[in-house]
């Protein structure tokens, strides 16, 4: 059977299989390294083996390399990488070139290469050096082209860094394991060799042989350190410098060495079952990616956009308006009340107003038996201008207030609307017109200052009764002198006093009715004067009065025009609102349709992944196939190789 052929095939068919599947996995990314490993999988790349040399003796190690390059290879070249921590040897036309990044050097021959070789990397322990592997890739002519050789600092580095140990473990197809009859390997050295060897195809020991001029080993039992290994293939134990060695390596370097051909095979399944796993591992994680946006689409599709939200927001803007509006009216009206309490502006204003009334603002019309006391026109019509004034004053003040206070609210308004939309609303405020309300107030509550009053007419018959109450006095006044003359006992002496006194009647008479247009004057005066304080007050307690009107009557028509503008602006809000939610469900529509196509493609993409999580499932279920193919393979080298057919 030919078991090469069988594995290419089997390999090259999964491969060709599940570039199919990667082209459509990686498809619209900018890196495809699946597509890029599965092309190369899927043909014949051209791969050298890869060999670790490991050996607790330096010298054996610097020995053994020598002998592996050989004179064969007059023409090489060592790139030693500080950051990837590997050296490649390559095949060169003429000479040996060493790059260490610091600067490139030639030789002429291999051993002052192999000295600077030593002295630069790994043929070589520097106390506290940590070792990089070095990667020596031959090519060239004879038995030795396509050996790529790891080789690490020292065991001793091997230990102190796991990252050396893995690069060794996961890259290496064989192991040369070298070292002198006296070679020893500690319990920890063997267990950091075994990792290795764990991972790896099989095994050469090299013994170095002593040398002729050597002293001899002091008498001890040798530890036989080539023995106790455990691997898959291991070839026994060769002699450094022999032919038998170079048969070996051959089996390793030689085109037609079926054995290589085996290594080679086992490197590419690897790979190929690594690259199988790495997409199924794909496959996985862009379901679950695809799941949690599937999850959020369905989310998305029963979210109605905050509606309600948006319904309640609405309703609070529009009542904290209102409530804004209503307070400055309400501000309004404790001013002006407060204005006419005792101590309040206006209260003061009225009554300087009706202090400034004197006696000459009274009009007097006179009748028939008393004088009709009224206010006169110029002093009402200076008292209700006074009133006109403050009323005035007073929707001024009322709507300068409430202009910026409404100016205030619709910006505050403007803004919560553009907080919770995204979009400045236009909103139009008409002011309320003061001439043509003060036009509305001044017709409808027109102040009238009411006064009436009156006091007694001066005639000819007051002004007798005014004179006989003179004579009538001294009347009683001599009656009175009589009977106390006739209680005296002198009866002529009142008769007397009678007679003088009713001479003195008429004069009398004539006196007390002169006397009247002085008296009468006068306690026209005080009257007078008693009505001013009485209309004084009167007029203040009508001035408040008509005051108060006027007040009521503007705070009527202000809460009117507020209450007005108040449903003006609640209209605008509402059109605003109106439209932004008619735009906001058409994006909700638009949306809920794109979230709909959307999570049918990630239904579709889903089915896709998982389709191809079960060819991956497949083609690694034919991997298997390949793998005891490959163990059938290894057994029939062996069983040729025991009995000496290879």
């Amino acid at each position: 059977m030919d078991y090469f052929s069988e594995i290419q095939k089997q390999r090259r068919a999964t491969a060709e299989a599940a570039l199919v599947i990667a082209t459509e996995l990686e498809a619209g990314r900018a890196v495809s390294p699946f597509q890029e490993k599965l092309t190369q999988l899927s043909g014949n790349p051209v791969i050298p083996v890869r060999a670790a040399v490991i050996s607790p003796q330096p010298e054996v190690l610097q020995a053994l390399l020598s002998e592996i390059i050989g004179h064969d290879y007059n023409v090489c070249k060592v790139v030693v990488p500080s950051r990837l921590g590997f050296s490649e040897v390559l095949l060169q036309e003429r000479g040996f070139l060493l790059d260490t990044g610091a600067g490139a050097r030639e030789f002429d021959d291999a051993g002052s290469f192999l000295t600077a070789l030593q002295q630069t990397h790994a043929l070589q322990q520097t106390e506290g050096d940590l070792l990089e592997p070095l990667r020596l890739k031959l090519k060239g002519p004879t038995h030795s082209s396509g050996l790529c050789l790891l080789v690490p600092h020292s065991l001793e580095a091997m230990q102190r860094k796991p990252a050396l140990l893995s690069t060794l473990a996961d890259q290496a197809d064989w192991v040369f394991l070298a070292g002198s009859a006296e070679a020893t390997f500690t319990p920890e050295e063997r267990t950091t060799v075994q990792v290795v060897l764990d991972n790896v195809t099989g095994l050469q020991n090299v013994l170095q042989p002593a040398a002729a001029d050597a002293p001899a080993p002091a008498e001890r039992v040798p530890e036989e350190w080539w023995k106790h290994w455990k691997v898959g293939l291991s070839l026994g134990l060769v002699r450094l410098g022999t032919e038998l060695l170079r048969k070996r390596l051959a089996l390793l370097t030689a085109p037609d060495s079926e054995l290589r051909l085996y290594l080679v095979e086992s490197r590419l399944l690897r790979q190929m079952d690594m690259t199988l796993a790495l997409m199924q591992e794909e496959t996985q994680q862009e379901q679950r990616k695809l799941g949690n946006r599937l999850t959020l689409a369905r989310e998305g599709l029963t979210d109605r956009d905050g509606q309600p939200e948006m319904r309640k927001t609405a309703e609070g803007i529009r009542q904290k308006f209102a409530d804004e509006l209503d307070s400055l009216v309400k501000a309004g009206e404790r001013e002006a009340k407060a204005s006419l309490q005792a101590d309040g502006d206006a209260n003061r204003q009225l009554r300087e107003a009706s202090a400034t009334l004197s006696v000459d603002d009274i009009e007097q019309t006179e009748g028939d038996t008393a004088i009709k006391l009224t206010l006169s026109i110029p002093a009402a019509a200076r008292l209700t201008q006074a009133v006109l004034g403050l009323a005035r004053h007073r929707l001024s003040t009322d709507l300068r207030q409430l202009t910026e206070g409404l100016e205030c609210s619709v910006r505050d308004a403007k803004r919560a609307i553009e907080a919770a939309t995204g979009a400045r609303p236009s909103i139009s405020v008409e002011l309320p017109d003061e001439a043509g309300m003060w036009d509305t107030i001044s017709s409808l509550a027109r102040p009238e200052i009411r006064y009436r009053g009156e006091m007694p007419r001066a005639t000819l018959g007051a002004r007798f009764n005014a004179a006989r109450q003179v004579i009538m006095g001294v009347m009683i006044l001599g009656t009175i002198l009589g009977g106390a003359t006739v209680l005296t006992g002198d009866t002529s002496g009142g008769q007397g006093i009678r007679t003088t006194l009713a001479a003195l009647m008429i004069p009398l008479l004539v006196v007390g009715f002169l006397w009247t247009y002085v008296s009468f004057r006068k306690k026209e005066t005080q009257t007078l004067e008693k009505e001013l304080e009485k209309l004084q007050d009167g007029v203040l307690a009508e001035l408040r009065r008509v005051l108060q009107d006027l007040h009521r009557e503007q705070m009527t028509l202000l809460g009117s025009s507020v209450q007005k503008l108040q449903r003006s602006v609640q209209q605008q809000m509402d059109g605003t609102f109106e439209k932004l939610d008619k735009q906001r469900q058409r994006d909700a529509d638009e949306t809920r349709r794109r979230q709909t196509e959307q999570q049918r493609s990630i239904d579709q993409r889903i089915a896709r992944m998982k389709q191809f999580g079960g060819q991956l499932a497949t083609l690694q279920s034919n991997l298997k196939e390949a793998e005891r193919i490959r163990a059938k393979w290894l057994a029939a080298w062996i069983e040729r190789f025991n009995q000496g057919k290879v």
